[in-house]
């Protein structure tokens, strides 16, 4: 049975890991549909007073709890809340901040211990209580709490992680593609890693050979907005470039922006659209196109695909923009094509919240466009 496949055999490589991973799975399902009758049974015997995540072995454990529960350590690493209505987290003791290094708060104070993450928010609203976070909650946490984002639906449910991402929740299509080290071994075989958002691995074997990577000119007398997005991991910042040029491709306007904020390079493409998106609605830019050289953000926006994690709920709020924004429009292009707005998120962190005329564009910024109009 460990023999490869190519051998005679079925594969397996480790028969702990892969029957952790089974028990794994049953142990996801206490914890993200608490009302089955299964759950409901074993709360019963086993987590009454709690929930699955923070259940105990308990005395006189069955032989099927047992195994269950020695597979509690690998969900609790890789689950996290996603914020609806916010009256059933706990504050502590739940993971459920946006950071990926640590979703659990780290402040010790009686004042919200019991407490749900609704009781953070303005009565009758779901916006944060800036002054009762800033008393109770440590600095870190604090950062975390202004950090992560709602649910717009209003429910609750518990995200099972790809526990080795940590960016979207597991399933086949992403731990054979979307995965951050899935798209590194298809990098190897010069697979281009970011091919698109798809909801099964077929189809997007079957995009592979199609996906043709063009640089968009805009229409005259239209507006091309120019988007990438810097991580800059040593100061748990990102920073976005836009660039607006003409039909000619002369500069129009840019901008940098820098937000505090750690999170992976492919959400950190998605925030630099969503800001593209509201700078043309403030410009009033009717007739605009947007580009990005991330396909992944460009696919994932296009598809109608839900997506229950803090990367789906920026690109829902793209989508959102661009049904009202109706006359602007979304592609992606290659980096080479992209390297005025590269170079300029890049530089984001020394030129930060900047608006740029022809004037005032930094001189390497300015150097790229006179590449690019010299082609």
């Amino acid at each position: 049975m460990t023999r490869h496949k190519s051998s005679g055999g079925m594969g397996f490589r480790d028969f702990r890991d892969f029957n952790i991973a089974m028990l794994g799975k049953q142990g996801s399902r206490f914890a993200s549909n608490p009302g089955s009758l299964v759950t409901r049974v074993y709360k019963a015997r086993y987590f009454a007073n709690s929930d699955f995540l923070n259940s105990e072995l308990g005395h006189n454990p069955s032989f099927i709890w047992r195994s269950i529960h020695e597979a509690k350590k690998l969900i609790v690493n890789g689950v996290k809340w996603k914020i609806g209505a916010g009256t059933g987290i706990s504050i502590l003791g739940q993971p459920w901040l946006s950071d990926n290094a640590n979703h659990y708060i780290t402040t010790t104070s009686q004042s919200i211990v019991g407490k749900t993450i609704d009781s953070l928010w303005h009565v009758g609203s779901r916006e944060w209580d800036l002054d009762i976070i800033k008393v109770i909650f440590n600095v870190r946490d604090q950062e975390a709490i202004l950090n992560t984002v709602f649910n717009d639906n209003g429910e609750e449910d518990v995200n099972a992680l790809c526990p080795v991402c940590h960016e979207d929740n597991e399933s086949i299509i992403h731990s054979l593609v979307h995965c951050s080290y899935a798209r590194l071994c298809w990098s190897l075989v010069n697979v281009d890693a970011q091919v698109g958002l798809y909801s099964d691995f077929k189809t997007w074997m079957g995009n592979v050979a199609d996906a043709k990577k063009q640089a968009v000119n805009p229409q005259p007398n239209a507006v091309k907005v120019l988007v990438d997005a810097a991580v800059f991991e040593d100061k748990d910042a990102v920073g976005f470039g836009l660039i607006a040029r003409d039909s000619e491709g002369a500069l129009i306007q840019a901008k940098s922006i820098i937000r505090k904020n750690s999170v992976s390079p492919v959400l950190a493409e998605a925030m630099a659209i969503k800001e593209a998106l509201s700078w043309i609605d403030e410009m009033h830019w009717q007739e605009s196109t947007v580009v990005s050289d991330c396909l992944v953000v460009v696919q994932a926006i296009r598809s109608k695909t839900p997506m229950r994690s803090q990367f789906g709920s920026v690109i829902e709020e793209c989508r959102s923009q661009l049904r009202r924004l109706n006359k602007v429009s979304l592609y992606h292009v290659k980096r080479s094509a992209n390297m005025v707005a590269h170079q300029l998120a890049r530089e984001s962190y020394s030129y930060p919240d900047r608006s740029f005329n022809r004037d005032t564009i930094p001189v390497s910024v300015n150097s790229c466009i006179e590449m690019d109009l010299n082609k």
